[in-house]
């Protein structure tokens, strides 16, 4: 019991650490004038996932062994470098928060229960893979966390032989070729986690992990919409009625809580990563702001 709190602990301060942390001080330091407090809290999740997955790419980029030591350091050093800047740069207000009636609030707050609590009671019975994707995901997370670098991924076929023609084999194995589908950024943010958290990847955490993504994947939905329709006279109604759909009523189906529990990764991460993208490409345009448009070039680049 104590351990199985301990490593509960473990497992939400190290993905708050991770998923969430980076990109707040970030959005902090550089775009506070251009978003609300919630947008901020909300978008903090897509930078923080890019600004991590990124850093351990430069690990392997420049050979640095992927151990937790490592990760530790340069997590910390980060951590502290945006938290001195943020310290000492001059403080900007952010734009105020969108008012809504209580009308308004109330429907959005029984949205948000619903669908986390919908997505949860799905996800209890699966929180194990319902298909091979999360399976054989986690296989190249052990791999990379056990040999401490990233991996480069490889297949070997197996060449039927004429057994008439050679009757003591019938097979043979072809040289390593690629594998072209599958991408090393998909795994990353789960090697970060287990390495940190000391949680074994066979266990609740990867659906988990995917679990918080897809839920602020809705989140990002609704700041956006709220931005796009905030000129028109039904703008906070629209935005509501798109987050209900997207959330409850569309809570379990596939791109939502079968993808969670199925570990289809790359399109749990790239619907947070491509809305994210439309959000600040938006600000852009309309703000004029051109931090903002970095912004989307490195979300941009984190999926490529």
């Amino acid at each position: 019991m104590y351990n199985s709190i301990i490593s509960s602990f473990s497992f939400v301060l190290v993905t708050t650490l991770v998923l969430f942390l980076p990109g707040w001080l970030f959005l902090n330091i550089f775009l506070n004038a251009k978003l609300t407090k919630l947008e901020t809290f909300i978008l903090s999740v897509p930078l923080s996932l890019s600004i991590s997955t990124l850093l351990i790419l430069i690990f392997g980029k420049f050979d640095i062994p992927i151990t937790k030591t490592n990760i530790s350091l340069i997590l910390i050093c980060l951590l502290l470098f945006e938290f001195i800047i943020y310290k000492l740069k001059k403080p900007n207000k952010f734009l105020e928060e969108k008012k809504l009636s209580k009308t308004q609030l109330s429907l959005l707050l029984i949205s948000i229960v619903l669908m986390v609590g919908i997505k949860a009671g799905f996800l209890i019975n699966t929180i194990f893979p319902t298909a091979t994707d999360l399976g054989h995901h986690m296989f190249w997370v052990e791999k990379i966390i056990s040999s401490e670098k990233l991996t480069s991924y490889s297949k070997i076929k197996v060449i039927p032989k004429d057994i008439t023609k050679a009757p003591t084999s019938s097979a043979e194995f072809s040289a390593p070729e690629p594998i072209a589908d599958f991408i090393i950024g998909e795994h990353i943010i789960f090697v970060i986690i287990s390495l940190l958290s000391n949680i074994s990847i066979v266990s609740a955490f990867p659906s988990l992990v995917l679990f918080v993504i897809n839920i602020f994947t809705a989140f990002v939905l609704l700041i956006l919409a709220f931005r796009l329709f905030d000129k028109f006279p039904q703008g906070k109604n629209s935005a509501i009625l798109s987050f209900l759909f997207i959330g409850p009523l569309y809570a379990i189906s596939g791109a939502q809580e079968k993808f969670v529990s199925g570990g289809v990764i790359g399109n749990i991460i790239g619907n947070l990563l491509i809305l994210s993208i439309l959000f600040f490409l938006f600000i852009s345009l309309t703000k004029k702001s051109k931090k903002s448009l970095f912004v989307a070039i490195l979300l941009i680049f984190t999926i490529i």
